[in-house]
């Protein structure tokens, strides 16, 4: 993979990932390891109830 400079889409996946998909996967990967995320309006939503049904559905 050629450097590609900062600022720039790098390759993942032999395709490219644009700054703003980065910044998106890593808030994802932030509130998945967190188990909550605060709303737009400022409230605190967890995760920890849709986590286990889903968990205990697979």
């Amino acid at each position: 993979m050629r450097n590609l400079g900062a600022g720039k889409a790098q390759l993942r996946g032999g395709k490219r990932m644009s700054a703003r998909l980065r910044g998106i996967a890593k808030e994802t990967e932030r509130i998945v390891a967190e188990g909550r995320y605060r709303a737009p309006r400022g409230h605190q939503v967890s995760l920890d109830g849709p986590i286990a049904r889903a968990a205990g559905a697979t």
